[in-house]
């Protein structure tokens, strides 16, 4: 899967400034203003309602190699197993997830489809394993990767997870949202993401399993609103011979005039 960056803008604004020409715009680049420009998933598409104790299937169509999966609530919490099917019994991905607050803490994750080139069926199951009162929203969007060769960011923040092993990511309040890649070298992935804040308040968790974590890693997007200092925590659950690389960094960082803005208003100041 394609790694999204987003410095560039700031980057090239930066160039501006000092009357350097910024470097040619990639294509990935491109593609990310125009989507700043248009409506949200939410509003470009209608969501399906998933009440608690049920299940709901989408297929999607050959030459998509990629599918967004974004999942909220009212506010109520979230507990769902959302799932990768290729064919008859075949699960090369699955989350399991749990979140406090859905309106709050949403869920988004890309899942890779590779093999949907090929001709190979693809569907997305997602189970609402709450009660009845607990309803789920979910919209899917499915796409094709145009820029292989694009990065997360800066590599410098790659880190190796060993089996067994855990490393935790702190992140200051004005992070709104964190980015998470985790890959392996072809080896399967099976590791837990928490999203704590304050001492071991545990506020989001995703229990991840990926077949094969070259061709199919895993790409979410946590958001992480407070007034407080958020901390993302990763385990591989594997054993010693199975590692993979994380890559944990702020997605949406706002100024302190704006958060300070956020707090007053949700303060009632």
């Amino acid at each position: 899967m394609a790694r999204p960056s987003t410095e560039t803008k700031t980057n090239a604004n930066k160039l501006a400034t000092v009357n350097i020409a910024a470097p040619p715009v990639t294509e990935i680049e491109i593609e990310t203003e125009l989507q700043q420009s248009l409506p949200s998933v939410w509003e470009r598409n209608k969501h399906s309602e998933i009440h608690g104790g049920s299940q709901k299937t989408w297929s999607f169509v050959q030459n998509s190699n990629m599918v967004q999966v974004h999942m909220k609530s009212d506010g109520n919490p979230m507990n769902a197993n959302i799932e990768l099917w290729q064919g008859p019994g075949n699960t090369p991905q699955k989350v399991t997830l749990y979140s406090e607050d859905g309106k709050a803490r949403p869920f988004r994750s890309f899942f890779s489809t590779p093999d949907s080139t090929n001709g190979s069926s693809n569907s997305i199951s997602i189970r609402n394993t709450a009660s009845m009162e607990f309803p789920i929203q979910a919209v899917l969007e499915g796409g094709k990767e145009t820029a292989s060769t694009s990065t997360l960011g800066n590599n410098n923040n790659e880190k190796m997870v060993q089996g067994g092993a855990t490393i935790t990511e702190r992140f200051e309040p004005n992070v709104n949202s964190v980015q998470v890649f985790i890959s392996s070298e072809g080896r399967p992935i099976n590791c837990r993401i928490e999203l704590i804040s304050g001492p071991n308040n545990i506020k989001q968790v995703m229990e991840v399993y990926c077949e094969e974590g070259n061709t199919r890693p895993f790409y979410t997007i946590i958001e992480t609103p407070g007034y407080t200092t958020g901390v993302v925590r990763i385990i591989n659950c594997s054993t010693m011979e199975f590692p993979f690389t994380s890559i944990v960094q702020p997605w949406d960082v706002v100024s302190t005039r704006e958060m300070n803005h956020q707090m007053n208003t949700n303060l009632g100041g």
